[in-house]
């Protein structure tokens, strides 16, 4: 287990999918290993506030009223998951196993184990129906792969047949040799949006693919010759949208290398600066649709951040609003950066410190205030919260549910419930499972 240090602290880094990461930070907090400092959530613009509840209250306080959260299904290390519109639910495992489940019973529907790496972050990270599925019958699956002893992280479709069955022969390798250089920091974000385009989260790979730093000291994601420390956006067939933010006289397609020659700019990139964008989610209420991107941050910030096209996050000049790995150097941000709409720190209470999951209320499903709201999950504290907006514009966030476990939520979405909605979420506890919250009871079916 790797450690790190700033002057008169040692604290261990956090992993984001490995139950026995979760089980050693708990025994270093346990010890005073984890140190804490002053500091607070920030939003842009507007004040700086926090409504995060204190430990005691995470630990008492489940849900609001009216709402019941349940354990549906028990599988292994569940890393995301997505509906067809059949309203089947695709999981995908970190192992190297995709399953189906449909409401009922749940089959195995595409084993890579032999060919996935798996070690610490590396896995089948991430899953993503075709928005003509219902025709097509493409997934598009984010996994680590074994190429002859080196790790990478690529992006396949397969086909999915009705009998629940995905044939390995039908994969197409869209985006390969993403480098995957220490196992951490691989994202797996995947997600269609409105525009009928693939976008993909891709993170910095813990340590500089090209022999420089790890961790603070990795700047891997301001290459813009390298897919690392990314938001991909390609065409279902992996070809490079014709309006994407950086196509000219130096791009090149990076989509089956990974990395072109310095100098040279990857056509595939849509957002840049990031250090791990493990998920993200659009917005359906928006035209076009709104993206919010969750991207775990090193040692101090947690944050999220609202697409533009084209822009940088600052990743590794920045952490949150703040300069890396700092809580008080927080001017600017520097010209041509970005900062993100809102980030929370570490050091405030609750343990919170890996930010996972994100996904919007679908609008009349639940009474107010969630009609719409975006919820982000933290997968360190086992929480999920409610981003709120204030009039000036800034952002707060406020406790959904607490209490759901080690390891949750890797993932969170909306899907079927009979004749309605709700709330899904993946989660490492107790080996592995998926729950369901939902408002009023149960539906009528």
């Amino acid at each position: 287990m790797r450690g790190w240090k700033l002057p008169g602290r040692a604290r261990p880094d956090r992993s984001i999918l490995t139950r026995r990461f979760f089980t050693f930070l708990a025994a270093a907090a346990a010890l005073g290993l984890v140190a804490s400092s002053c500091g607070s959530s920030q939003s842009q613009p507007g004040p700086e506030v926090s409504e995060l509840p204190g430990e005691e209250e995470l630990e008492t306080n489940a849900l609001p009223a009216g709402f019941r959260d349940e354990i549906v299904l028990e599988i292994q290390d569940p890393t995301g998951f997505e509906f067809t519109p059949d309203g089947r639910m695709i999981i995908t495992s970190q192992p190297g196993q995709l399953f189906v489940w449909d409401g009922r019973t749940t089959s195995t529907a595409l084993d890579l184990v032999a060919v996935t790496c798996s070690r610490i972050e590396q896995g089948m990270l991430g899953i993503a129906a075709d928005p003509d599925f219902a025709t097509n019958r493409f997934i598009y699956v984010y996994y680590t792969f074994d190429d002859e002893g080196e790790c990478v992280n690529r992006v396949s479709r397969f086909t999915l047949a009705d009998e629940n069955r995905v044939d390995p022969s039908t994969e197409k390798v869209l985006i390969d040799k993403i480098l995957s250089v220490r196992a951490y920091h691989n994202g797996g974000g995947l997600e269609f949006g409105k525009d009928g385009y693939l976008y993909v989260g891709v993170g910095d790979s813990g340590c500089d693919y090209d022999g420089g730093g790890c961790d603070g000291r990795n700047d891997a994601s301001r290459d813009l010759h390298a897919l690392v420390g990314k938001i991909l956006r390609i065409t279902r067939d992996g070809g490079v949208p014709p309006d994407n933010p950086f196509l000219g006289p130096d791009s090149v397609e990076c989509r089956l290398s990974g990395v072109a020659t310095p100098g040279k700019i990857c056509e595939e990139t849509y957002l840049w600066g990031l250090r791990n964008p493990f998920r993200f989610a659009f917005d359906p209420h928006t035209e076009p649709a709104r993206l919010y991107v969750n991207d775990v941050g090193q040692f101090v910030w947690e944050e999220i951040n609202l697409a533009v096209p084209g822009a940088d996050y600052g990743w590794n000049v920045r952490e949150g609003r703040c300069a890396n790995n700092s809580e008080e150097d927080c001017e600017g941000p520097p010209e041509g950066m970005t900062d993100p709409i809102f980030s929370y720190s570490h050091s405030e209470p609750g343990g919170c410190a890996a930010i996972t999951g994100g996904a919007f209320v679908p609008e009349g499903l639940w009474p107010e205030p969630y009609g719409g709201a975006y919820l982000f999950s933290d997968y360190l504290c086992g929480a999920i919260f409610r981003l709120v907006e204030d009039e000036a514009g800034g952002f707060s966030r406020t406790a959904f549910a607490v209490g759901l476990g080690g390891g949750s939520a890797s993932d969170i979405g909306f899907g079927p419930f009979g004749d309605t909605q709700a709330l899904y979420y993946a989660s490492y506890e107790g080996g592995g499972r998926i729950g369901r919250i939902s408002y009023g009871g149960e539906p009528s079916n």
